[in-house]
């Protein structure tokens, strides 16, 4: 095949359709550019409150509820608001005094803190396993949107059955 010069005016369409297809490709660069990649919903803040007890010391209480904080602060997606934050604001709003049990205090504890869900619970001695019950609340509706348990017969089998919670927690609330 012989190579013949174009005539000027196939240069001119060439030039024109040069011009159209780089002005749609800066078009479409713009466009997705301006488009949030990251689609996923927000992560979820938590505040976990300190568990109830019954048949068993109150620390053992505390120190499951600690490790549920613990165990949500592995999972992605969720933000858990700190037990010192928590205290300072009992401290303020005088709720220490009263105790802050009921799950009416606990809501009114999370909206001060920027929770989007409260968790409360209880940790118990039933028979001869321990047993640790969680709910999760919205503090927009007010309605209880997870609930389970766990129970075992030691501390390993309570670590365990928590992270298994918080992975429940956060996959289920997010």
């Amino acid at each position: 095949m012989i190579y013949s010069p174009r005539s000027p005016l196939d240069l001119r369409h060439l030039r024109l359709e040069a011009c159209i297809l780089i002005a749609l490709l800066l078009t479409a660069g713009l466009a997705a550019s301006s488009t949030p990649t990251d689609l996923s919903p927000p992560p979820v803040t938590f505040m976990v409150a300190d568990f109830g007890s019954q048949n068993t010391a109150a620390g053992n209480a505390a120190i499951a509820s600690d490790w549920l904080r613990r165990a949500l602060l592995n999972e992605q997606h969720c933000i858990v608001v700190e037990r010192q934050q928590m205290q300072k604001v009992l401290t303020e709003q005088a709720f220490q005094q009263t105790g802050c049990t009921s799950q009416d205090c606990a809501i009114k504890l999370g909206k001060l803190v920027n929770a989007t869900c409260i968790i409360v619970g209880s940790f118990d001695k039933f028979l001869d396993s321990f047993v640790v019950e969680v709910r999760a609340i919205s503090l927009e509706t007010g309605q209880v949107v997870f609930a389970d348990g766990i129970k075992g017969k030691n501390e390993q089998d309570i670590d365990q059955g928590i992270r298994g919670l918080a992975q429940k927690i956060a996959v289920s609330l997010h």
